[in-house]
């Protein structure tokens, strides 16, 4: 089955309308949108990533210290190649980060000048351009030579010649165009119908009823998005619901929230309260206060997680 550009998932970040001239990114050819979500740049002093897990408790500890530097990853059904270039341009290292289900925090720390260029796929297409299966492996930052082998003795190192952001993106989107072309042998169409059927539904229809939809059996479609996403149909289908629920959300945020409860399929309104919370790490009006920065955040959040 063909990919339509309808068929394409746009995400949201946990602050869009932010104006962080550290930060860019832009979009890839046509021809290379089904597969990849962007191409991005961080430029900033050194870097690291706090991961936070899934336990209640932590999440509270984490965000309690969170500062107006930080920012909050949220889950976005993509997975990314990050190369870290430092002040001259020698590329540092080059890590691979599998999907997250769960949002983590970003922090600055003024050290040393460095770049970071990113590679956004969408979580079912990474598994295309990878040489190694994904393996149930989520929420992880790997060293990429496993699974990009051809592109870490190659193409991360051709990048180097690539003094602007802008320059590297058009390498890239040249490098992955004439990748493409050799993926109709990679791409597994009961995947892609899968994914697909969930996108179209924003995530919302039982996993049950897509596997009625698709020629192959239950725990084959299991056993495929473990190799090639990490996760399950139902993880991926709820992190496609929660970020159609918080493209709502911000085109409204006075929208009821009882009518988003109906539209998702969300048994109640505390289930979809609970589903948000679990994916963005705040409830609904703090998040909403974040996009919007409706509150000044100083050194520390000022009002309790609920």
């Amino acid at each position: 089955m063909k990919i339509t550009q309808n068929d394409i998932f746009n995400t949201q970040t946990a602050q869009p309308f932010s104006l962080d001239s550290s930060y860019c990114e832009v979009l890839p050819d046509k021809e290379l949108r089904p597969y990849i979500r962007c191409f991005w740049q961080q430029v900033s002093c050194n870097s690291f990533m706090k991961k936070f897990g899934t336990h209640e408790e932590n999440i509270h500890t984490d965000f309690h210290f969170f500062s107006a530097k930080q920012k909050i990853i949220i889950p976005d059904a993509c997975m990314d190649i990050i190369l870290k270039f430092d002040s001259f341009n020698n590329l540092e290292s080059a890590h691979f980060c599998t999907i997250d289900k769960t949002p983590h925090i970003f922090t600055p720390k003024a050290e040393k000048q460095e770049t970071i260029f990113g590679i956004r796929f969408f979580a079912w297409t990474a598994g295309f351009f990878a040489a190694e299966k994904i393996n149930g492996i989520s929420g992880k930052t790997l060293d990429a030579e496993p699974f990009f082998p051809v592109e870490t003795k190659n193409f991360f190192k051709e990048l180097e010649k690539a003094t602007t952001f802008h320059q590297k993106a058009d390498f890239a989107n040249r490098y992955f165009l004439e990748k493409i072309s050799l993926l109709s042998f990679c791409i597994n169409p009961n995947l892609m119908n899968f994914v697909t059927d969930m996108i179209k539904a924003r995530g919302s229809q039982k996993i049950q009823d897509i596997f009625q939809t698709v020629q192959k059996s239950e725990r084959q479609i299991q056993r495929i998005f473990k190799e090639q996403i990490g996760i399950s149909p139902k993880s991926l289908s709820s992190i496609i619901r929660y970020q159609n629920l918080w493209c709502d959300l911000l085109k409204n945020p006075s929208i009821n929230i009882q009518d988003l409860v109906f539209k998702y399929d969300f048994f109640d309104q505390s289930h979809l309260t609970e589903n948000f919370r679990h994916h963005h790490g705040m409830n609904i009006r703090q998040a909403l206060d974040y996009a919007f920065k409706k509150r000044t955040i100083h050194t520390e959040l000022d009002f309790p997680l609920q």
